[in-house]
C-alpha cells in the first residue's frame, strides 16, 4: 500500500481551479473556534467526500522536502484544512483518477507540520487564525525570531517562547498571553 504525506494549500476565494467538488460547505466562519480538539484521535463528523489540493511531501535523508502539488480524492476532516497540519493517507495504487490526482482508500491520519517549509507564514497563521492570538503579538515574537535568527517553526514555538519571555519584561508578559491562547486553544504542541 501507497501512502500520501502533504498538507492541503489553502485556495484563494475566487481560484478559477476549484471545482465544486473540492469547496468545504460551512455554516460558520467560527466553527474551527469552538471545535472540540479530540478530533485528532477521533475524527470529527465533518468529513465529506472531497478532491483536496495538497503539496506533497517526501521522506529523504531523515527529514520532509517539498515535492509538488497533487489533487487527492478522499473523505477529509475540514477542521484540518490548514496549512501546520500534516496529512498522511493510504493511496489506493490500482486507481489512478489522473496524472496528478490520487485517491485515498483510507481515512487519513493528521499531525503537526515538521518539514522545512514551515516557516513565518506557517507559524504567523497557526498562532493568528488557528490559536487566535492577538496579530500585534504573533508580530512581536516573528520580528523577535527574525532579529535573533531562530527557527520559526511549530517544533521549536515553546523554545522560542521561552527566549523572547526572557529577553524584557513586556516580552515576558506578552509570551505569557501567547502561551494561555496555546493552552486555551487545545492545539498545543
Amino acid at each position: 500500500m501507497a501512502y500520501f504525506n502533504g498538507y492541503a494549500v489553502i485556495e484563494e476565494k475566487g481560484d478559477e481551479n476549484r471545482g465544486e467538488d473540492s469547496d468545504f460547505v460551512s455554516d460558520s466562519e467560527d466553527e474551527f473556534d469552538t471545535a472540540d480538539f479530540d478530533f485528532v484521535h477521533k475524527p470529527s463528523r465533518q468529513l465529506k467526500q472531497v478532491v483536496q489540493n495538497m503539496r506533497e511531501l517526501q521522506f529523504k535523508d531523515g527529514r520532509f522536502v517539498s515535492k509538488g502539488m497533487t489533487r487527492v480524492r478522499g473523505k477529509f476532516d475540514r477542521l484540518f484544512c490548514y496549512p501546520w497540519w500534516m496529512v498522511q493517507v493510504n493511496i489506493h495504487p490500482s486507481k489512478k483518477l489522473s496524472n496528478n490526482e490520487k485517491l485515498a482508500c483510507k481515512l487519513p491520519s493528521y499531525s503537526y507540520r515538521t518539514d522545512d517549509d514551515v516557516g513565518e507564514d506557517v507559524l504567523s497563521l497557526f498562532l493568528i487564525k488557528g490559536c487566535k492570538v492577538h496579530q500585534q503579538h504573533a508580530e512581536m515574537l516573528l520580528d523577535f525570531i527574525r532579529k535573533n535568527n531562530l527557527r520559526p517553526t511549530l517544533n521549536h514555538l515553546f523554545e522560542n517562547l521561552e527566549t523572547f519571555a526572557g529577553s524584557s519584561e513586556d516580552n515576558e508578559a506578552v509570551a505569557g498571553q501567547i502561551k494561555e491562547w496555546l493552552y486555551h486553544s487545545g492545539k498545543l504542541l
